[in-house]
């Protein structure tokens, strides 16, 4: 699946994106999280739900992959610094929920267009 190039010039919170959420849906946007993780939930597909807080003491469940956690630091706690990281923002077409999925803490936008993200 191909993802969007972020918003450019924006860092947000997790109240914003709860605020604003269905008119982010569909969108690459940046958070800045602080460096701990809590209640980290294996969803047994791939990819745990962790609870991560913003510079605001703002907390979000945010989906992400092991992949990712260890790349952060997240899995084995050896985070020691605030992190941006690109999130997703994916809307449920049954409930209108929005949920915030980590894709990665850097990205490339290729010749087409296209935008790559990683760890």
């Amino acid at each position: 699946m191909a993802l969007p190039v972020p918003e450019k010039g924006k860092t947000y919170g997790f109240q914003e994106l709860l605020l604003h959420g269905k008119e982010l849906a569909g969108k690459v946007v940046q958070v800045e999280v602080l460096p701990k993780a809590e209640h980290k939930t294996d969803l047994h597909d791939g990819r745990y739900c962790v609870t991560l807080w913003d510079t605001k003491r703002m907390f979000g469940f945010v989906y992400c992959t092991k992949k990712g956690l260890q790349k952060m630091g997240f899995d084995d706690g050896t985070a020691t610094k605030n992190q941006l990281v690109y999130v997703l923002m994916k809307k449920d077409k049954l409930t209108g929920t929005v949920f915030f999925t980590a894709v990665g803490t850097r990205f490339e936008t290729g010749n087409d267009g296209s935008c790559t993200y990683s760890w």
